[in-house]
């Protein structure tokens, strides 16, 4: 991760959140929509959201990874 430029999640590993508060961010998911239904309306995440959360970087050459096929 250190290598690749994407150190800033390296805190985020140990991530343990609220159970009850995954819980009804999971319930409220709608995969047909990829939003979250709230009742205030729905709402959506960002790669801008992600980039703020996770401190990560979104401008610049991707990261590509090559994962052998075990098959």
């Amino acid at each position: 991760l250190v290598d690749a430029g994407l150190s800033s999640v390296l805190p985020l590993a140990p991530l343990t959140g609220d159970p009850g508060l995954i819980t009804a961010l999971v319930e409220r998911w709608r995969p047909e929509t990829s939003t979250f239904h709230m009742p205030f309306g729905e709402l959506t995440i960002t790669l801008e959201d992600v980039a703020t959360l996770t401190g990560l970087a979104i401008d610049g050459d991707a990261v590509i990874v090559d994962i052998p096929d075990e098959d």
